[in-house]
């Protein structure tokens, strides 16, 4: 069956490419790792906010009420500000993507192309080797694969693939070198229907959004009903004007959207990707850099992530009775054999290639054997592998043991007489011969990387398939404080990775299933958990990261499966995307109390203002230029500040619970004075005035909060924040509708700020009291 196979390998001449490419014959393309231009202009524009304003908008625009619409331009601004940040982070992000495309090799007529997957045609021949992506459904044609289709089956274990035999797009050659034939294309391709299962990028669960999702869908249940009720009291029981009636309701109705604030995360989020693309750190998902700020576990592959991944022969040690050249045989297997990883790339620049090499049988390379081997007629089988699957139960030589324990890779050389020896004994039946001595140089930033972990509160864990002993010189070379935690996995059972996963931090000889298996062990034991690779035996446990990374120099398969891609394949570059998420989450959860105390104090006086049947004191010119003085201008400079330290607490309950006290006093302040203004001789206009000075002279005294420890540059902002919303405040006061207090107002006006510090900082520390008292120790048990 194989050489009929054989003979139909015809390539395709360019005319018959053009033909099929005019019939529609073409691969799917994959989608984009960035959004459409028309998909980001609608994330930004169609929202629950942006809906509620234009609403509010539209009732001021009925009622003529056109100086109050002009919070409308602020949300416009808003939006064309996101909209170019996230056009130019797409912009950024595509010119680096082209490392995150697959490409193919495909037989032509021509000779052999690689082309994008895109490119390929219905009837192409494709040139499989180790490492390759099989895009498109085909039938092998010739030689023998180990393909890993686990993506699609959820099966880790390697299917071998005869000619004949069908090939489905999404799965991946282990080992092995092959040619097939495309048989599917467009619609009709496999890939086609489970892209949705098959999806490059994982999604997440963003805490950050999740906690504005909790807040909107308790403001949007509220605003519609509130604004009914706020309309028909203002016209049936007070008896206002229409005018007046739309005018203060959409103020209180705009109070409720903290819509300064979904914006500012989205453009955080937006600029810091922005920023990392330029570091040449390709992010996939847009939150997962906000996943990464929250990492305390971060699992590195050895080879390409701590060592550089450029593997060259440092020696070749005879071992015993040496029945022929070892450099000749060496010749011969490295000519039978397809593989071609980082390995046999290194055995192939120090031992030349034989031509001519003809190989009676063969077994290609695969994680899970951990071993090769090729029959020749004239000189026997010679078994190529770790030498802990080549010696078996025997003590490993001296020599060996002294090379492994300077982190140096060794191969093991073995040798059966007979050449048609049963193919499944022949690690039992070898006798090993040699060694090979492999040498893969650290990375010369490793250490200080591996350092930052560390002090940053990052337990790292070393995950290879090498030799434990190995692994653990390497990672004392390269500055690993805990070289001496180490494990064989390949005699540890599946039912106690659950325990190793957490008590040692370098694994060695371990499985693509065990990768996977360590990982969910970790998550399982509560850690938020990175993982690093650049193979496919690395993609199983990619998938099951909370977040996941690949080198550009790595396979298609696993720049694929992660979220985030390392251009230069440098590790030390997680630093600044590590630094980057925690800037984003620190300075929302910050900035969060701000914005939110408004949310706060406005959802009290609605209340309010509907039991003792009050017109709200503020109109929608002023709220505006309150969220620009006090939100908007702080929030963008602060957001925006430099934040690396450790994420240690939740959004949410952080800034709710700083905002409440703040809101509370404010609106103490505002029930005061709308019961008390009278009695003190204090107009109504000046009386509202007072009232909006405090919001903001409140708001300032949690700007200050939040900004301490104070460095001159948050003096500066918080200087410019207060001292600028009360200069304009004076300056702008008929624009406004603000009416100056005279003497007496400004003496109440003092009082109530003076008493606001204290008040409020009680507030703040009832609050800590009372949701951050520390939780008594639990005894462990020792069964």
């Amino acid at each position: 069956m194989e050489n009929n196979l054989e003979n139909k390998i015809t390539p395709l001449s360019p005319a018959e490419v053009a033909e099929r490419r005019e019939r529609g014959q073409v691969n799917i393309i994959p989608d984009k790792i960035t959004k459409s231009h028309l998909e980001i202009l609608r994330t930004h524009t169609f929202t629950l906010f942006n809906g509620m304003n234009f609403l509010v908008a539209v009732a001021l625009f009925a009622v003529g009420a056109y100086r109050n619409m002009i919070f409308f331009l602020a949300i416009c601004l808003n939006i064309f500000v996101a909209v170019a940040q996230e056009f130019y982070a797409k912009h950024l992000v595509e010119k680096l993507s082209i490392i995150g495309q697959a490409k193919t090799v495909v037989l032509r007529e021509e000779g052999e192309l690689e082309i994008s997957i895109e490119e390929l045609v219905l009837d192409d021949i494709s040139v499989l080797t180790a490492g390759s992506q099989i895009c498109a459904d085909a039938v092998l044609l010739a030689g023998q694969l180990e393909v890993d289709e686990s993506l699609l089956t959820g099966e880790s274990d390697a299917v071998v693939k005869l000619p004949g035999d069908k090939l489905m797009s999404g799965s991946f050659v282990i080992s092995g070198h092959g040619q097939a034939r495309v048989t599917a294309v467009g619609n009709d391709n496999y890939a086609a229907k489970i892209a949705r299962e098959a999806k490059i990028y994982k999604k997440l669960n963003s805490k950050l959004v999740l906690s504005m999702r909790k807040i909107t869908s308790i403001t949007g249940w509220l605003i519609l009903p509130l604004g009914a009720l706020l309309m028909a009291q203002a016209l049936h029981i007070r008896g206002d004007s229409l005018q007046d009636a739309v005018v203060f309701s959409s103020a209180a109705l705009l109070g409720f959207l903290p819509n300064g604030l979904v914006l500012m995360i989205s453009a955080a989020l937006i600029a810091g990707i922005a920023k990392l693309a330029r570091m040449k750190v390709l992010v996939q998902d847009l939150y997962a850099i906000e996943c990464l700020a929250r990492v305390d576990v971060l699992c590195l592959d050895k080879t390409g992530t701590i060592t550089e991944g450029k593997m060259q022969v440092q020696q070749v040690l005879p071992l015993g009775e040496q029945p022929f050249a070892l450099e000749s045989v060496m010749c011969k297997l490295l000519s039978a054999l397809p593989d071609n990883n980082a390995t046999f790339t290194a055995l192939r620049g120090y031992f030349a290639e034989v031509e001519g090499a003809t190989a009676v049988a063969s077994t290609p390379f695969s994680a899970q054997r951990k071993y090769c081997a090729a029959a020749f007629e004239d000189t026997g089988v010679i078994v190529l592998g770790a030498p802990e699957v080549l010696y078996g139960a025997t003590p490993l030589p001296r020599e060996i043991l002294a090379a492994q324990g300077e982190g140096l890779r060794v191969l093991s050389v073995g040798f059966i007489a007979d050449p048609f020896a049963p193919q499944e004994e022949w690690v039992k039946l070898q006798t090993p011969f040699a060694c090979i001595i492999l040498s893969d140089p650290i990375r010369p930033d490793t250490h200080q990387t591996l350092e930052y972990f560390r002090g940053e509160g990052v337990r790292v864990k070393i995950i290879s398939g090498d030799n434990p002993v190995t692994v653990s010189n390497v990672a004392r070379l390269a500055g690993f404080a805990a070289y001496q935690s180490y494990v064989d996995m390949s005699a540890v059972a599946d039912k106690n990775i659950a325990m190793v996963a957490t008590k040692y931090d370098i694994f060695g000889r371990v499985s693509p299933e065990q990768k996977k298996m360590l990982v969910r062990a970790m998550r399982e034991a509560g850690s938020t958990v990175a993982m690093t690779g650049d193979g496919v035996n690395d993609v199983l446990a990619l998938r099951e990261a909370d977040c996941s990374i690949a080198m550009a120099s790595g396979s298609d398969a696993a720049k694929q499966a992660s979220q985030l891609v390392l251009v230069n394949s440098d590790v030390a570059a997680l630093t600044k995307a590590l630094a980057e998420g925690r800037r984003v989450i620190n300075n929302m959860t910050r900035l969060g109390c701000v914005f939110l105390l408004k949310t706060g104090y406005i959802m009290l006086l609605t209340f309010f203002n509907l039991i003792f049947n009050r017109l709200h004191p503020f109109a929608p010119i002023q709220m505006l230029f309150y969220d620009l003085a006090i939100q908007g201008f702080p929030g963008i400079m602060l957001a925006l500040e430099p934040n690396s330290k450790r994420v240690t607490t939740e959004f949410l309950p952080y800034a709710v619970k700083r905002a409440i006290p703040h809101s509370i006093y404010i609106m103490m302040v505002i029930a005061f004075m709308t019961f008390a203004h009278e009695s003190l001789g204090i107009t109504v206009e000046a009386a509202q005035t007072i009232m909006f000075l405090m919001t903001g002279f409140v708001a300032g005294i949690a700007m200050v909060r939040i900004c301490l420890p104070m460095n001159k540059f948050r003096a500066l902002i918080c200087a410019m924040s207060v001292g600028g919303f009360f200069t304009a405040t004076f300056l702008f006061r008929g624009f406004l509708e603000l009416e100056q207090p005279d003497l007496l107002g400004w003496a109440v006006f003092a009082v109530m700020a003076l008493l606001s510090i204290p008040v409020v900082s009680l507030g703040v520390w009832a609050m800590r009291r009372i949701f951050e008292r520390p939780q008594p120790a639990v005894a462990k048990r020792n069964d």
